[in-house]
C-alpha cells in the first residue's frame, strides 16, 4: 500500500523487512532483504538491531523460531471465535518453553491481547483436583 494518507503504511514501507524463504530469489517490497538461514540470519538480525524484530502472520516461522529458541517475547491476540481448522501455532514437537505473562488486556470487540516474556523451560505439575 503506498497511501500517503494511510500512516500505518507508510511507516511498514519506511523500515527495514526481512523475508524469511527458501524459494524466493528477490524481495521487492521497500527494504526488503531474504533471510536464508533461520538460525544464523535471525540471531544476525538480533544482533544489528538491538531491538524487536517482528513476525507478522506466519505461524510456520514462529514455530521455527520457537524451535530455535529465537522467541524473547510473544504478543498473541485471542479472538472470540472458534473456526474448528487451521494452523496451530505450537505444533507437536516445539520446544517445551516456560513464559512469563507481562500484560493482558481486552479491546472493546472482546480480542484478548497477551504479551509474554520468554521464562526459561517449564514447572511442570498436576491438573489434579484438591481434595
Amino acid at each position: 500500500m503506498t497511501d500517503p494518507a494511510n500512516g500505518l503504511a507508510t511507516k511498514l514501507n519506511q523500515l527495514p523487512k526481512h523475508v524469511v524463504t527458501k524459494t524466493l530469489t528477490e524481495a521487492t517490497w521497500n527494504n526488503s532483504s531474504i533471510v536464508r538461514d533461520v538460525a544464523a540470519g535471525v540471531g544476525e538480525l538480533k544482533r544489528r538491531y538491538g531491538k524487536e524484530l517482528q513476525v507478522h502472520g506466519s505461524a510456520g516461522l514462529s514455530q521455527t523460531l520457537l524451535g530455535r529458541q529465537l522467541v524473547d517475547e510473544l504478543n498473541l491476540l485471542v479472538y472470540p471465535i472458534a473456526l474448528g481448522q487451521g494452523k496451530r501455532l505450537f505444533e507437536a514437537g516445539v520446544t517445551p518453553s516456560a513464559f512469563k505473562l507481562l500484560e493482558s488486556r481486552t479491546t472493546s470487540s472482546g480480542v484478548t491481547i497477551l504479551r509474554y516474556a520468554l521464562a526459561g523451560k517449564p514447572s511442570y505439575g498436576s491438573f489434579a483436583l484438591d481434595a
